[in-house]
């Protein structure tokens, strides 16, 4: 949920009905070894179920979320002593916005995401080279490679 959430925040959270849950809402939900997973509602769906996203993924969770898996929503953040609202003001009125933006991938974070996956996949697609590297596939990454000699 980078950057709307950071390391250390802490969460109000605060129990809901499934007709109170909207896009743009960050849910706290049970996960499958039953942690606790906070991520934005991107589309409510038919029988109280939920398609979530975390901001700085790039596609949605595999499962929409099943209201007997919410524990609630997030209400508040507490970052360096101070109480941030999301239930009201700017952030109430963004979350939808900000639910339409994660959608297609345009949250700060998902593009981070993105062009840090574009500058790794050439080095992914490089041949290895061979133990005696002094050609110019010489790859960093890999265990054997012995970097070229430069003379002076």
């Amino acid at each position: 949920m980078y950057p709307f959430l950071k390391p250390g925040d802490r969460l109000v959270i605060r129990k809901v009905l499934p007709a109170d849950i909207q896009s743009g809402d960050i849910l706290a939900v049970f996960g499958d070894q039953h942690q606790l997973v906070v991520h934005r509602v991107v589309k409510t769906l038919p029988h109280r179920r939920f398609l979530t996203k975390g901001d700085a993924r790039l596609l949605p969770d595999a499962l929409p979320v099943g209201f007997d898996a919410v524990a609630g929503k997030v209400a508040a953040i507490l970052r360096s002593r101070r109480l941030i609202s999301v239930a009201c003001g700017h952030r109430a009125w963004f979350k939808k916005q900000y639910a339409w933006l994660s959608i297609r991938n345009l949250t700060r974070g998902a593009i981070g995401l993105r062009i840090k996956q574009s500058i790794l996949r050439p080095l992914k697609n490089t041949p290895l080279c061979p133990i005696s590297a002094l050609g110019s596939n010489f790859n960093p990454r890999h265990p054997h490679c012995i970097p070229p000699v430069t003379t002076h």
